[in-house]
């Protein structure tokens, strides 16, 4: 057997196949009439053939072989491991300005990826954005994510949207969070037209963040 569409020589759920070629011979001058092959719950035939995508779990390869005279013959192969795979997910992101500095802010990133048998951790990045300042990336040492990243000398007086991507070797996800300006009671805006309660007033506007 050999695989297709492996990441570093693993084998991944939904994603890798199996070539498989058989050579078979009979007795007594009878001639080979049928293969038979079962794999991963499913029966090809033929000597030479290569599967469907395979799912997760442990797999091995039954041949069943028939010559013309209606003996059968069987050989199990040795197992592969197919690990399982799903598309990476943020299940939290968010973004707050450090108590003791509204110049800092703290990213908080929570989700998940899966590992590959560590081939896909080596492969997957989460990279954090903000406006107006460098993006950070963050190499993910588990299938679990659960970091942070932070941002400094950010504006106190803009409402900015950051983003979280995360990519692994087959996908990609994004996604977004909004970042408030500084709370303040009352903030005037620069023409004397807009006025906002709870935060900095960005436009000719009435604006409340209570």
């Amino acid at each position: 057997m050999a695989g297709n569409n492996l990441l570093n020589g693993a084998y991944v759920a939904g994603k890798s196949t199996v070539k498989v070629t058989t050579t078979a011979v009979s007795s007594y001058g009878a001639s080979i009439k049928s293969y038979s092959t079962v794999i991963d719950g499913k029966t090809y035939t033929g000597n030479q053939f290569t599967t469907s995508v395979l799912s997760s779990g442990s797999k091995s390869a039954v041949l069943t072989v028939t010559d013309t005279r209606g003996k059968t013959a069987k050989l199990t192969s040795e197992a592969i491991t197919v690990y399982a795979y799903s598309n990476p997910i943020i299940t939290e992101f968010t973004l707050a300005r450090k108590a003791d500095d509204d110049t800092t802010v703290i990213a908080t990133i929570k989700g998940n990826f899966s590992p590959v048998n560590g081939e896909n951790t080596k492969k997957t990045t989460i990279v954090v954005s903000l406006p107006g300042e460098n993006s950070i990336s963050i190499t993910p040492t588990s299938g679990t994510i659960n970091t942070t990243a932070t941002f400094t000398s950010v504006t106190t007086d803009s409402t900015l949207t950051g983003s979280v991507k995360i990519t692994d070797a087959y996908n990609n996800v994004t996604r977004e969070a909004v970042l408030p300006t500084v709370a303040v009671t009352m903030d005037f805006y620069k023409t004397g037209k807009g006025v906002s309660f709870g935060k900095v007033s960005e436009g000719e506007k009435f604006e409340v963040a209570w």
